[in-house]
């Protein structure tokens, strides 16, 4: 399959079960390449959060 049918298969609303190869899973990504930015941006925030909270705790004994 060319680029621009796979691109034109894959968008927003293709699942990851409907990708069988590689030409796919990038045109999938980069379908929903914001919403797998928020969430990677959410996750590396919550460690930071949850790595901080944690050496607050143990810089005041609690």
């Amino acid at each position: 399959m060319s680029s621009s049918l796979i691109a034109d298969h894959v968008d927003q609303n293709t699942s990851l079960a409907e990708i069988s190869s590689f030409e796919e899973f990038k045109a999938y990504v980069i379908a929903n390449r914001a919403e797998i930015e928020r969430k990677l941006l959410l996750t590396v925030m919550s460690i930071l959060i949850k790595e901080a909270w944690s050496l607050y705790k143990d810089k005041r004994g609690l």
